[in-house]
């Protein structure tokens, strides 16, 4: 039923957004601000009085979340907010996610944000070469730097010894998924309508999830869907990079489709963002 719940609320907010045309981009605007902003005080008290309560993972495993409980949430949470402040040109606040970010300690946000910036880079016509490739390389170094400093952190650096390297940097997925096709035949599996007897775990692969639940009518139908989703913001480069970052990090660490308030947000900043450009037209 998680998955479902991404079409039942499309309609009511394409409603909102298109049909009354009210101004919803300025008021998540204003959410996502006093959020970052609260969870920053959360993060910074947490922080200097060792509460476990706003770590990530709630053990040694470095990573502040604060008031954000679930880190399958967090990285499309914090993406949202960025492509936000970055479109309001609100730098103070883009920065500061940024930061937050960072600390979150989770390897899907570091992904997300590295990519979204580099798009952002890329798609932008008034900058140089040049100054795209420096750019891009910075980029490129301080998300190396930052996730080969989380894999020599516990509990990745055991794991690296005893599996593998994209066993730590995939968390088990990699793994999971291999166990996962070895109890499939045909008697417990469909290529067109996914598991009909096999015991199927969630591997947080979100693309090999829907093919595994769902088979390849699954991916028929969602593939759809984000065309759909494509035809509406045509246009609007910050909207379409959003989009493209949130599937390309989905089919690498799941909770897109699965997490309900990660699609709703995915499709609420979607709409903002397009607002947002036509507003400015």
């Amino acid at each position: 039923m998680r998955y479902v719940f991404l079409f039942l609320s499309f309609p009511l907010l394409f409603y909102v957004f298109y049909i009354e045309k009210l101004d919803i981009k300025t008021s998540l605007y204003k959410v996502f601000k006093y959020a970052i902003l609260l969870n920053t005080v959360v993060i910074i008290i947490g922080a200097l009085f060792s509460l476990k309560i706003v770590e990530t993972y709630k053990f040694t495993r470095f990573g502040y979340n604060g008031i954000l409980l679930s880190q399958g949430f967090t990285p499309y949470f914090y993406l949202a907010a960025t492509m936000l402040f970055w479109s309001f040109r609100d730098k103070k606040m883009f920065l500061l996610t940024l930061i937050l970010s960072i600390v979150s300690g989770i390897k899907g946000v570091y992904f997300a944000e590295c990519l979204a910036l580099s798009l952002m880079v890329l798609c932008n016509k008034e900058l140089s070469k040049m100054f795209k490739i420096k750019v891009l390389s910075v980029l490129f170094i301080v998300f190396a730097a930052l996730v080969i400093i989380l894999l020599n952190t516990h509990p990745f650096k055991e794991l690296m010894d005893s599996n593998s390297f994209l066993s730590a940097l995939f968390s088990y997925r990699t793994d999971n998924l291999l166990c996962e096709i070895e109890t499939l035949s045909r008697d417990n599996f469909n290529i067109f309508i996914g598991a009909n007897g096999a015991d199927i775990s969630r591997l947080e692969l979100q693309i090999v999830d829907i093919f595994m639940f769902f088979g390849l009518t699954g991916l028929l139908v969602y593939g759809v869907f984000v065309f759909k989703l494509i035809k509406i913001i045509k246009g609007n480069t910050l909207a379409l990079i959003f989009l493209a970052t949130a599937v390309l990090l989905s089919a690498l660490s799941g909770n897109l489709f699965y997490i309900p308030l990660s699609s709703f947000v995915l499709v609420i900043t979607l709409f903002s963002l397009v607002q947002i450009q036509d507003s400015t037209v």
